[in-house]
C-alpha cells in the first residue's frame, strides 16, 4: 500500500539525487578498477627529457592489447636536471604554449584530437593529453599519435622521448580478456545489488506502508548478495573448518561414511582449499566467478580427517542440506560452497528480521546492529557466528516483548514456549548461554498465572543448561596436557596475579580501539580486508544515536527498570570475562598481551549494552529509526563498491 502524501515531489527529487550519486560512484570505481595502463615505448633505446621547439611535430605508432580510451605523455615544465641547450633557458618561470594532439587510425582518419595548454600539464609525470574515445589496435591496426608543438614563450616544455625523437606514450584502457570480462560482470552484479538495495529502501520508506521488518528483509537480502560476491568463499575466519562441519552433515544425509574425526569429501571439494586464498584479490575473484554454475569434474570420494568443533546446530544443518543438494546436482566445488553460504544467510536474515519484528522498542538499534559491516559479512558466510549474535538478538528482543507488555496483556504458555526455542538453541553457543539468564528475569506479573512464573522461568533456563551439557558431551576438546604447559591457565592466574593484571592492562591499552573497530567491521575477512575509517565512524554514530530513547519507548519499559540493568551489567561482564579467559588459554605465556580477542565476539551482547545505557536525561522527541535504516543501507552500498574496487586493485 502506498502512502498518500502532498510532499511527493521532494521525495522524488531525493530519489533522483540518490540515483545520480550511486551511478557516478559506480562509474568512477568501475573505471578505477578496470583501467589498465600499457607504457608503450616505441623502441629499445632509453628515454630522456628533450626540449621542444615551436612548430615541432612528433609522431609515433603504438599498439596495445587494451581497448584504448586515454593517452598520456611524460612531460615536465622544468629542466629536471637533464643536460639541455643553455640558449633555451631564460628567467621566465612559466613556459607558454599548447600541444595539438591527434590520434589517427591505420586508414589515416582522425579518431580523436585535442589541444592541451602547457598550464594544464603540471608537474613531472605522465599527463593525459587525449581521452574520450575508444580504439582497438587489434581490430583496427596500430594507432598513430601526432603531437604538434605550439610555443608562444621562450621556455620549452620537456618531453620524455626515445633516441630517435619519438615520445614516450602511456596508453590506458580496458583489458579485453576472459578473466576481466568475468570480473566486470561481477562488478555489475555488485552494483545492481547495492543500487537496488539503496533505491528500493528509500522508495519503500518514503512511499509505502510496508512493515519496517519486511523492508529490512528486502534490503538486507540485497546487501547480503553483495557481501557474498565482494567477500568470496574462504574469506571469512575459519570458513573452511565450518564448511567441513557442514559437509559431515551432508555425508550423513547421503548415508556416506562420516564420523566425529573423518568425512567423505569429493576430490574437487577437497582441492578447493589450496585453490582459493584467504585474501580476496583479482586472481581469487577471477577463479571464483569463473567457476560458478559449472558442473563438477572430480566427484571421486576422499576420506578426510576432520575433528568435530561444535554441535550440528542450525548453521551446519542448513549448510549441510545445501551441500547435499549441490552434490546431487553434480555442481562444482565453488557453487556448492556458495549454496551453503546462501543457506546460512537465509538463517541470518530470518533471525534478524524476527528480532526487529517482535521488539516493541529500539527497532532502529536492532536494524543498525544487524546492518553493521561485520554483521553482514559474518551473516553471509559459513561462520558459526551466523547463529550466535542473531539468535542473541532474537532472545533479547523476545525478552523485551514480554517484559514491555501493557497492563492487561499477559504471557501465555504458547508465547513462552516460542521464547524457549531460540533460548535453548543459543545455549551451546560458547559463553553466550549467559544471555539465557534473561529467562529468569521476565517480570512475573506479566504471566497470565503469576504462580507459574517461577517454574516456567527456572524450567526454561534449566532446559537451556541441560541442552548445553548434552550437546557438549560429544564435542572434541583439545588435550590440556600440552596446551597448559605453554599457554596461560587458571592455575597460572592464581599463581601469578601481578603478571595476569599486567597482561590484561597491556591488552586494554593497546587494543581498545581495535575491539570497537572490530565490533563494527574495520577489518573484514581474516582481518585483511580494510574498511575505510569514515564508515566505522558513521556506523558508530548510528549505534550511538539509535540507542537514544523516546518518551513513548521509556513508558513501555517495566517498572523499576534500573534493577534489570544490574542484570544486564552482570551478563555483559561475565560474557567479557568468558571471552577473555578463552583467549587467555590460547595465548602463549611469553606474550605480554592477550591474543585472539576480536570485536565480533561482543556482537551478541550489543543490545544489552544499549539497554544498560538506557537513561532519561537525553531523550529524543521522535523515533528516527527509518532515517537510521536508510543511512545504514546507503553506507553499506558505498562501502561494498569501495571495498570491491580496492580488492580488485590489490
Amino acid at each position: 500500500m502506498l502512502k498518500k502524501s502532498n510532499s511527493a515531489l521532494p521525495k522524488i527529487i531525493g530519489a533522483g539525487i540518490l540515483c545520480v550519486i550511486l551511478c557516478l560512484t559506480g562509474w568512477y570505481l568501475f573505471r578505477k578498477s578496470f583501467d589498465y595502463s600499457n607504457n608503450e615505448t616505441p623502441n629499445i633505446f632509453s628515454s630522456s627529457l628533450t626540449a621542444t621547439h615551436n612548430g615541432e611535430v612528433l609522431e609515433t605508432e603504438c599498439s596495445s592489447s587494451l581497448l584504448i580510451h586515454r593517452v598520456g605523455i611524460w612531460c615536465s615544465l622544468t629542466a629536471d636536471g637533464q643536460p639541455l641547450d643553455p640558449s633555451l633557458l631564460s628567467q621566465d618561470s612559466t613556459p607558454r604554449g599548447f600541444l595539438e594532439v591527434q590520434a589517427i587510425d591505420s586508414r589515416g582518419s582522425i579518431v580523436a584530437e585535442n589541444s592541451v595548454s602547457y598550464s594544464d600539464l603540471n608537474g613531472s609525470s605522465y599527463m593525459t593529453i587525449l581521452s574520450g574515445f575508444s580504439y582497438s589496435s587489434a581490430k583496427n591496426g596500430n594507432l598513430r599519435l601526432r603531437i604538434t608543438v605550439h610555443q608562444t614563450g621562450i621556455d620549452p616544455i620537456y618531453l620524455k622521448t626515445s633516441r630517435n625523437g619519438q615520445p614516450d606514450i602511456l596508453l590506458v584502457g580496458y583489458l579485453d580478456s576472459t578473466d576481466n570480462r568475468a570480473l566486470q560482470k561481477g562488478f555489475a552484479l555488485v552494483f545492481a545489488f547495492v543500487f537496488t538495495a539503496a533505491l528500493g529502501t528509500y522508495l519503500l520508506l518514503a512511499f509505502s506502508h510496508m512493515k519496517l521488518h519486511l523492508i529490512f528483509l528486502i534490503a538486507a537480502f540485497l546487501l547480503s548478495m553483495g557481501y557474498e560476491l565482494v567477500l568470496p568463499i574462504q574469506s571469512a575466519p575459519d570458513e573452511w573448518d565450518h564448511f567441513t562441519q557442514a559437509y559431515r552433515v551432508s555425508d550423513q544425509m547421503m548415508n556416506l561414511p562420516a564420523g566425529s574425526a573423518e568425512i567423505s569429501m569429493r576430490q574437487e571439494d577437497f582441492d578447493l582449499l589450496p585453490s582459493v586464498s584467504h585474501t580476496p584479490d583479482h586472481f581469487v575473484y577471477s577463479y571464483v566467478f569463473g567457476k560458478i554454475e559449472k558442473m563438477a569434474t572430480q566427484t571421486d570420494l576422499k576420506e578426510v580427517d576432520v575433528s568435530r568443533i561444535s554441535w550440528d546446530g542450525p548453521t551446519y544443518l542448513l549448510g549441510g542440506t545445501a551441500i547435499t543438494l549441490g552434490r546431487l546436482l553434480h555442481l562444482n566445488s565453488v557453487t556448492v560452497f556458495y549454496m551453503a553460504r546462501f543457506a546460512n544467510s537465509l538463517l541470518f536474515l530470518l533471525l534478524c528480521t524476527l528480532a526487529i519484528a517482535v521488539t516493541p522498542v529500539k527497532k532502529g538499534f536492532f536494524i543498525v546492529a544487524s546492518l553493521l559491516p561485520i554483521a553482514l559479512h559474518l551473516g553471509n558466510s559459513l561462520s558459526y557466528d551466523v547463529e550466535m549474535f542473531p539468535m542473541s538478538y532474537l532472545v533479547i528482543a523476545l525478552w523485551l516483548r514480554m517484559s514491555c507488555k501493557e497492563e492487561g496483556h499477559f504471557i501465555f504458555l504458547k508465547e513462552w514456549l516460542l521464547f524457549c526455542i531460540p533460548l535453548i538453541l543459543l545455549a551451546p553457543c560458547k559463553v553466550y548461554i549467559l544471555v539465557c539468564v534473561l529467562a529468569l528475569f521476565v517480570p512475573k506479573e506479566k504471566f497470565v498465572n503469576p504462580h507459574w512464573a517461577y517454574a516456567l522461568r527456572t524450567g526454561a533456563f534449566v532446559l537451556a543448561v541441560l541442552f548445553l551439557i548434552f550437546k557438549s558431551f560429544n564435542s572434541a576438546w583439545s588435550s590440556p596436557s600440552e596446551i597448559a604447559s605453554v599457554h596461560f591457565s587458571l592455575g597460572y592466574f592464581f599463581a601469578h596475579p601481578t603478571r595476569t593484571i599486567q597482561v590484561l592492562c597491556n591488552t586494554i591499552t593497546d587494543y581498545k580501539a581495535a575491539f570497537v573497530h572490530g565490533m563494527i567491521g574495520r577489518a573484514l575477512g581474516w582481518l585483511n580486508v580494510a574498511v575505510d575509517l569514515l564508515w566505522i565512524f558513521i556506523f558508530f554514530a548510528l549505534l550511538l544515536f539509535s540507542s537514544l530513547w523516546t518518551e513513548e519507548e521509556l513508558n513501555k519499559l517495566p517498572a523499576k527498570f534500573s534493577r534489570y540493568q544490574w542484570v544486564f551489567l552482570s551478563i555483559i561482564l561475565l560474557v567479557i570475562a568468558g571471552v577473555v579467559y578463552a583467549a587467555f588459554t590460547w595465548t602463549p605465556i611469553v606474550s605480554d598481551r592477550v591474543e585472539g580477542i576480536q570485536g565480533r565476539y561482543f556482537l551478541p551482547i550489543l543490545p544489552l549494552i544499549m539497554l544498560l545505557c538506557c537513561q532519561k536525561t537525553f531523550i529524543t522527541k521522535r523515533d528516527d529509526c527509518r532515517r537510521f535504516f536508510m543511512i545504514a543501507v546507503f553506507c553499506n552500498s558505498f562501502l561494498l563498491m569501495e571495498v570491491f574496487s580496492d580488492r580488485l586493485l590489490a
